[in-house]
């Protein structure tokens, strides 16, 4: 069984001066521009026996890159840890983490912002 993490990053500018007329320090006030975020799952296990395939990995597809299948790979990164455990097969038992390919959305859609 995985436990999904999901991770916000927003996309903004550098902070902007706000206000009007000629700023001074004591009335001069910041705001980010934000214009969207990315959206990034990640499934944690503590136990897995099978591994992604470099298919499965963005960059990695051989193919057209203007087939779809081939453009929206599913996974960015993932990492395996061996235990030294083994199942009843004899297949060896890793901990990991899977990192699908980040989603671009509206900021508004982030839990919390706003």
């Amino acid at each position: 069984m995985a436990l999904e993490v999901i991770k916000y990053t927003i996309r903004a500018s550098s902070l902007q001066p706000v206000g009007n007329g000629c700023p001074t320090t004591s009335a001069l006030s910041y705001i980010y521009q934000s214009f969207g975020a990315y959206k990034v799952k990640t499934n944690v296990f503590s136990a897995k026996t099978t591994l992604l395939k470099s298919a499965d990995m963005q960059g990695l597809k051989e193919g057209n890159e203007e087939d779809p299948s081939y453009i929206n790979s599913t996974y960015t990164k993932a990492s395996y840890s061996g235990r030294g455990m083994r199942d009843t097969d004899g297949n060896i038992v890793f901990s990991a983490q899977e990192e699908f390919v980040a989603e671009f959305i509206d900021e508004d859609e982030v839990q919390g912002w706003g």
